[in-house]
């Protein structure tokens, strides 16, 4: 046979039929059958886990981002027994007869357990950005000052705090006691200050000044806990104590304004929330789920009742049929 000759379809197909001859084209070595690849190209012997708990296992792996379509009956954070207790109240509600209207309450069951997730799932997202929120931010928007902004509390974004109008009337008199006093202080020589008089003119005053200097973490405490007298550390330091009230003031300052300006706030946080979250705001990637599974629910319901008529029907049937 002339290997150099030209071949035609015709001619490879007899040669195919006979295998002496393609084993002469083909030649005694043959290609190996590639083996296979991952996903970067290395060559892999493992298969992974074999055993159901190594499977179960190695099915954990995965980084969930919200649940909402996990495949698994419970979530890690679930608690089987209150999911236990839901699906016996579903059971006593739909009272299913058979095998089939079983499934069915079971699948209507564990769609209304799973659409909160949803919900939940944005209200874990909002909590997060609220939490990351600068104070400062919320301040400014307020109209407050620079150096108010400095000292913004983080009670400005937690809209669940609430402050009190005795509280709020006790921080405004120690504000206006803390303009009073820097109004009588020397604009020269701050060391001449009697300290020990301002304390009797505004107790209320010194009393908070007390308590935010504890808050604050600074040692020794404001007051002598013996003869209730102000530590000798801090009369000689003027400047650290009227830095303290001043601090003092402006956070009190927010404290008066806050429950008047909720709405102001909620409406600035909320903005600032759905333009950093679009996504969520389209309900993408959980509004749509929420959807989806309440169809599910109205559904399942719905097959319960066409089974049930089916099954009547029947019964109807069965019994003329006995009667003829």
């Amino acid at each position: 046979m002339n290997p150099d000759r030209d071949l035609g379809v015709n001619s490879i197909n007899e040669i195919a039929l006979t295998p002496a001859l393609t084993e002469e084209l083909v030649g005694a070595q043959t290609m190996p059958e590639p083996a296979k690849r991952g996903k970067k190209g290395k060559y892999q012997g493992q298969t992974g886990p074999r055993s159901r708990r190594g499977k179960e296992a190695s099915s954990k792996n995965a980084k969930m981002i919200h649940g909402l379509r996990a495949k698994k009956l419970l979530l890690p954070f679930e608690d089987p027994l209150e999911y236990e207790a839901h699906m016996q109240r579903v059971m006593s509600a739909l009272n299913p007869q058979d095998v089939i209207e079983i499934d069915i309450a079971h699948a209507y069951g564990y769609a209304v357990w799973t659409s909160p997730r949803s919900e939940i799932y944005r209200q874990s997202v909002s909590h997060q950005y609220i939490e990351q929120i600068d104070p400062s931010k919320i301040a400014k928007k307020l109209g407050f000052s620079g150096l108010h902004c400095l000292n913004a509390p983080s009670f400005l974004k937690d809209l669940n705090h609430v402050i009190t109008p005795e509280r709020i009337k006790l921080a405004q008199l120690i504000v206006n006691q803390h303009k009073n006093l820097r109004k009588g202080l020397p604009q020269e020589d701050y060391e001449s200050m009697d300290w020990g008089k301002a304390v009797q003119l505004y107790p209320e005053l010194f009393s908070e000044l007390a308590k935010w200097i504890a808050r604050e973490g600074y040692s020794p405490p404001f007051f002598n806990e013996e003869d209730g007298q102000i530590q000798a550390e801090w009369l000689n330091d003027h400047e650290c104590i009227l830095k303290n009230l001043t601090t003092l003031a402006r956070f009190l300052d927010f404290e008066i304004a806050f429950m008047d300006r909720k709405p102001e706030i909620r409406a600035y946080v909320e903005q600032l929330f759905w333009q950093s979250h679009h996504l969520v705001a389209q309900g993408i990637g959980c509004g749509d789920h929420f959807v989806k599974v309440q169809n599910l629910t109205f559904t399942q319901l719905e097959r319960l009742v066409a089974y049930r008529i089916m099954k009547k029907k029947l019964a109807n049937k069965d019994e003329e049929v006995e009667e003829e």
